[in-house]
């Protein structure tokens, strides 16, 4: 009677804790890192792989399969790798509800961003890369070269 309770509260455990751990993504990726379908997540917005904007905030948006993770990741030139995205102290990763919608903002940086878009589902791992530029707006530009000017006399 008393191995049954410890073998019930082990299998208990083991239930709780694999979900979990079938979630988990990783904190680094190297620069090459694929997946291995194709058939988890389509993006949606930006609508190619490469784009250009002067907004400092982009929409990424998808549709997926439901249940599945999306993770984003940003990629670190120094060291030739992708770094997990985190907001607010929180890591940039969702799984997808019923109705197969993802979205997220993601802060740009002036210059190329290279986003690596990560969808998870069991054994399956589907990797989209995306390419986004964010330029100064000519008017940006002009009225910090005039706020500038002001300052500096």
């Amino acid at each position: 009677m008393k191995f049954t309770k410890i073998l019930a509260i082990v299998i208990a455990l083991i239930i709780c804790i694999l979900p979990v751990s079938a979630f988990a993504s990783q904190e680094v990726l190297p620069a090459g890192y694929t997946g291995n379908t194709d058939s988890l997540i389509e993006v949606k917005n930006p609508a190619s792989a490469t784009s250009t904007t002067t907004n400092k905030v982009c929409v990424i948006s998808a549709v997926a399969v439901p249940g599945t993770t999306v993770t984003l990741y940003s990629y670190d030139a120094a060291h030739a790798q992708y770094i997990k995205m985190y907001s607010e102290g929180k890591a940039v990763e969702a799984e997808v509800g019923a109705a197969g919608l993802y979205a997220q903002n993601i802060e740009l940086k002036n210059g190329t961003n290279t986003i690596l878009v990560v969808a998870a589902s069991g054994n399956s791992v589907e990797t989209v890369k995306l390419d986004i530029t964010m330029e100064r707006s000519e008017v940006a530009e002009n009225i910090i070269n005039i706020w500038q000017t002001l300052i500096n006399g």
